[in-house]
């Protein structure tokens, strides 16, 4: 998964970086919702379907739009169309989506608020 330099799956992401990513509960459901897409989808879904019924709407978009989205996009794991209002897989998608995969397949025995 790293190489010599420390990058994940030659990305230029360190494993520092994907943990960081990680982090946040909100961060890994959008990176759930971009896996679970098909593989033939683009994984472009809505900014709106990012944020989950149980949250105040307009304080989980505030804090997707300026603390989670950014981090994701500036590390390329996601394309942030903003005037689009959507979330795509970016250029260094693939390389955190084995992390994330693993992380899913093994929720059950993750504790709860993980995924």
């Amino acid at each position: 998964m790293s190489n010599a330099r420390g990058s994940v799956a030659g990305s230029g992401l360190s494993l520092d970086r994907v943990f960081d990513v990680l982090s946040r509960s909100t961060r890994r459901r959008v990176l759930r919702i971009l896996v679970e897409r098909a593989p033939r989808d683009r994984g472009e879904v809505a900014l709106s379907s990012l944020v989950s019924e149980a949250e105040d709407v307009e304080s989980a978009r505030l804090e997707l739009t300026h603390v989670h989205l950014p981090k994701l996009d500036d590390a390329g794991i996601v394309e942030w169309d903003r005037e689009a209002g959507t979330v795509a897989r970016g250029p260094t998608f693939e390389a955190i989506r084995p992390v994330v995969e693993a992380v899913l397949a093994h929720e059950e025995h993750l504790p709860g608020g993980w995924s």
